[in-house]
């Protein structure tokens, strides 16, 4: 539910302020923006934050979750292969996504999109982001561990060999579609996946580490895009199938790639699948 939130907010939010600048301008939307953030998390902060002094106990006075050691249970998930294939799937979808968000009236201009219609491409992307988010955590839940990292990486290189061949009809909605629905998805198998595998005493080390690199992604997406339409005579093109071939070859390498069994602290408190399917995973 928060992927579901977050992602479709932040899919929403250029479709939005492009419509406040387009009738206020940029610096009085800025100001609007800052406005809106400060209303927004202020009183969460003030209000709804808990004490971090107070230790957190879950229903009917669990005692607190976690690990004795969170220095050795970060260091196990660093030697581990399957955590950098979560954190470079989250990177890679940032920056892919951030990338072809950045670009998009550009993008679907080429394909003969008006820039009124290829902002409207946001709101089924931001739909789609929600539903990927909600039904990936439902399914992270019942299936094995990295079951759904192939099938979320293969939408994102569908979503950039499809941009290619869109035209002013449904296949847009079907690229906002498939874009929508990995990047929801991608983002609560990192959530489900972290704990599951190596608990929460160190979740907040890892978590930084995993968030690190989708931000350097999100930095350097747009700047590749815009490099390679003005350095190669295919505009966008080669960049676009750069981005599917390299979600197609992590999405092959999650198939064999080891996952660690699940963590006691994870199996305890119902972030894990059943021992048979975690097998199977």
């Amino acid at each position: 539910m928060l992927s579901a939130l977050g992602g479709s907010g932040m899919a929403l939010v250029p479709l939005v302020l492009s419509a406040v600048i387009a009738s206020r301008g940029w610096r009085a939307s800025s100001a609007l923006l800052g406005l809106v953030v400060c209303a927004a998390l202020l009183p969460i902060a003030r209000w709804l934050v808990r004490d971090p002094r107070r230790p957190f106990r879950g229903p009917a006075g669990q005692q607190p979750l976690g690990d004795a050691a969170p220095s050795s249970s970060a260091g196990l998930a660093l030697r581990h292969p399957a955590f950098w294939l979560v954190t470079l799937a989250v990177g890679l979808s940032a920056l892919v996504g951030t990338a072809l968000v950045f670009h998009q009236i550009a993008l679907l201009g080429e394909r003969g999109l008006s820039p009124a219609r290829a902002a409207a491409n946001l709101v089924p992307q931001s739909i789609a982001t929600a539903a990927g988010a909600l039904l990936a955590g439902r399914l992270a839940d019942r299936l094995p561990s990295r079951a759904l990292v192939p099938p979320t990486l293969a939408l994102l290189a569908t979503a950039s060999l499809l941009l290619q061949h869109v035209g002013p009809n449904a296949t847009a909605v079907l690229y906002a579609v498939a874009l929508g629905t990995s990047g929801g998805a991608i983002r609560t198998l990192e959530g489900s996946y972290l704990p599951r595998w190596f608990g929460i005493a160190a979740i907040g080390q890892l978590r930084g580490i995993i968030m690190s690199v989708a931000v350097g992604g999100s930095a350097v997406g747009p700047f590749l895009l815009a490099a390679s339409a003005d350095r190669f005579g295919g505009g966008y093109a080669p960049m676009l199938t750069t981005f599917a071939a390299a979600a197609t070859l992590l999405g092959a390498a999650s198939l064999w790639l080891p996952t660690p069994a699940a963590h006691p602290s994870g199996a305890a408190h119902g972030t894990s699948p059943p021992r048979h399917l975690e097998a199977r995973g």
